[in-house]
């Protein structure tokens, strides 16, 4: 239930993190990161690869990631000529894979949040973040689409209506198809940089860089003296991966998660009301910067609201028993193999039924592992 520390943490850290990134934005950061690889951008493939870059950049959050990629890009990839649906490609294509293998991100929080409440159902005594950790190697669609947008970069190589696109706009400068009109949201209301203010990447990465560091500092020191955290210390050493699978799996990530975003944003709100324009003012002001991260919440309602809705659909789920009914149904007469096709193509239809895929973990994960455990135990659990 939404009561619950954990869940209020993650819906916390959400916030917090997507407040952060907002007041980075009005302080000129992320405009500051998009400039200095911009400025790189001298003919189509560096654009694109500046793109490519910037992407994996903003890794944590997909949202921020597509309004300060696709905004700050935009004019460049006009500039050279390039299509409309490239860039779109490019952005879509690196906002959410990223986001998907990141360590810390809003996508990894609320991931966590559902992996734990599954590993507590099936009784492994594995962490939330512990199972993510063994799912990553397996995540290939973040990793083959993370791939697939540098290669198609490097090697100048497009196919299908995308190579129309870009054959249109190079030979007519349209970037957009005849008769296409634009969408556009109101995300980015309230997130001009004010004049006078130079774009600076060292206002955004500071906030970025506490975060990351926050993040790995506090699971130690929360787990620090935890009897399977002091073993694997001294057994694999502190820079061994099972050491800090073993940190992740002690620690309350949940609440280490939240501090380290609140962290960043008191460092965000600080950086940007110091900032000052080329007469010495101040045009940031704190109620300014305090607006810039309410808007987290504001512009960012529907996401916020598709997290909760998404909690109590999985409670709903949880209450009538549906795992358990899917064991008992399943269980004897499914073989093992075929449960992965099975649940790829059941996440596709409710996926692509909903949009949202924040929704459809909500639905499928509380599900269908207990379902894949009872199959084939932690390998098909985590696959």
């Amino acid at each position: 239930p939404l009561s619950d520390s954990f869940q209020l943490y993650i819906l916390a850290f959400t916030v917090s993190l997507i407040g952060m990134v907002r007041i980075v934005s009005v302080a000129g950061g992320t405009r500051g990161i998009a400039e200095r690889l911009a400025r790189s951008a001298e003919g189509k493939r560096a654009a694109r690869l500046s793109t490519w870059l910037l992407g994996m950049a903003i890794f944590f959050d997909d949202y921020a990631n597509t309004l300060v990629v696709g905004t700050t890009m935009r004019p460049v990839f006009d500039r050279f000529r390039i299509s409309r649906e490239k860039l779109a490609y490019v952005v879509d294509s690196t906002a959410a894979p990223v986001a998907g293998i990141a360590l810390i991100s809003t996508w990894i929080g609320y991931e966590v949040g559902l992996f734990e409440d599954a590993m507590e159902s099936v009784g492994t005594g594995i962490s939330g973040y512990e199972l993510f950790f063994r799912a990553l190697p397996s995540r290939f669609y973040c990793l083959l689409a993370l791939f697939f947008v540098g290669a198609s970069i490097f090697l100048r190589r497009d196919f299908g209506p995308m190579l129309g696109a870009e054959r249109r706009a190079t030979a007519t400068g349209q970037v957009q198809r005849p008769g296409a009109q634009a969408m556009a949201g109101n995300e980015d209301r309230g997130l001009d940089v004010p004049e006078g203010i130079d774009a600076d990447w060292r206002v955004a990465a500071g906030p970025v860089a506490l975060v990351i560091f926050g993040v790995l500092a506090g699971m130690q020191l929360d787990a620090w003296s935890v009897a399977d955290v002091i073993e694997s210390r001294g057994r694999n050493g502190f820079f061994s991966q099972g050491y800090w699978t073993t940190v992740f799996s002690n620690a309350d990530g949940a609440r280490v998660m939240f501090q380290a975003a609140i962290a960043g944003s008191v460092l965000a709100f600080g950086l940007a009301i110091s900032r000052r324009d080329g007469a010495g003012h101040f045009p940031i002001s704190p109620a300014r910067a305090g607006r810039a991260w309410a808007g987290g919440v504001t512009g960012f309602s529907r996401a916020l609201l598709i997290l909760v809705l998404a909690w109590a659909i999985k409670e709903a789920c949880g209450a009538v028993g549906t795992s358990a009914y899917l064991v008992a149904l399943l269980g004897d007469s499914l073989p093992a193999g075929l449960l992965p096709v099975l649940v790829f193509l059941l996440a596709s239809a409710v996926a692509f039924s909903i949009g949202t895929s924040w929704t459809t973990m909500a639905i499928l994960l509380p599900t269908t592992i207990p379902l894949a455990h009872s199959l084939g135990g932690m390998p098909i659990a985590v696959l």
